[in-house]
């Protein structure tokens, strides 16, 4: 009994032994990148406190930090990142909301696939500015052209990641819920959405992007506030510190946003990996 009892613990113990060497690997490499980091900012202050670089170009990173406290102190500036977060929040729900339909109808359906998959994928690979003129003259300005344009380019990244989940999907589970006659919401809640989980939490992450993007865009295109408009302005002011530290504000914000993203996204799908093991 005594030997089976070593045995078991034994067995129990040998995952740790990897599962440790990960997280060494995980803790070197971010003290790589954290030293890399250190070592840019280092780079960039000396060039410009040198004079390599143009000061009113290219200010030092410890002038970034001052600018970026002068800013977030602004009303406008304020004013300006929740008119976007608003904006931003409207063109993520409703882009992904449809892509996520779309998307699960169109992997579902042969036909619908090879029917509409072909335009979609024509207008994921056409460089989205290019419809900017058209959503200008019909929306005119203001909010609902930025939301509008950030729909329309979440949407289609959205569908072509779901499109891709939905094929994750086994063959024979879905044979055997058609077989036991399983109603359609579970079928879609037990079986299809959770099989096409990475493609869905992909396609959300790839819209809340594109949708970000298009967002600024719109903004800096015609706009009378958010962030893009802000960026034009402090550009057309010359005040490169303010614009980098709206820039360094939003990578942090993406930072952690993406992080957060990714260890949900680990979250909700490991039990394929106890299905593997």
């Amino acid at each position: 009994m005594a030997t089976t009892v070593t045995g078991k613990s034994t067995a129990a113990a040998k995952p740790a032994a990897p599962r440790r060497q990960i997280t060494a690997q995980t803790w070197r490499a971010g003290l790589t990148r954290a030293g890399l980091l250190i070592v840019f900012l280092a780079v960039w202050e000396l060039i410009s406190r040198l004079g390599l670089v143009n000061h009113l170009f290219l200010p030092p990173p410890s002038e970034l930090v001052s600018a970026t406290g002068e800013m977030l102190g602004e009303r406008r500036a304020i004013y300006g990142f929740q008119m976007t977060a608003y904006r931003l929040f409207w063109s993520c729900l409703l882009g992904t909301g449809f892509g996520v339909v779309v998307g699960l109808i169109l992997g579902l359906s042969k036909v619908l696939r090879l029917a509409l998959l072909p335009p979609i994928l024509f207008v994921l690979s056409t460089p989205k500015a290019v419809f900017l003129p058209i959503f200008l003259a019909i929306f005119g300005l203001g909010t609902e052209f930025a939301i509008a344009y950030g729909v329309f380019s979440a949407f289609f990244y959205v569908v072509d990641s779901v499109v891709g989940g939905v094929d994750l999907l086994d063959e024979r589970h879905r044979r055997l819920a058609k077989a036991f006659k399983a109603p359609m919401r579970y079928f879609l809640v037990d079986v299809l959405i959770p099989a096409a989980g990475p493609g869905i939490f992909a396609g959300v992450w790839h819209g809340l992007r594109q949708a970000l993007a298009a967002v600024l865009v719109a903004e800096l295109f015609s706009s009378d506030a958010g962030i893009g408009y802000m960026i034009r302005a402090y550009t057309n002011q010359f005040r490169a510190d303010k614009t980098l530290a709206i820039v360094v504000v939003i990578s942090v914000i993406s930072i952690i946003v993406g992080v957060s993203w990714n260890r949900l996204e680990a979250r909700m799908n490991r039990w394929r990996s106890v299905m593997a093991g």
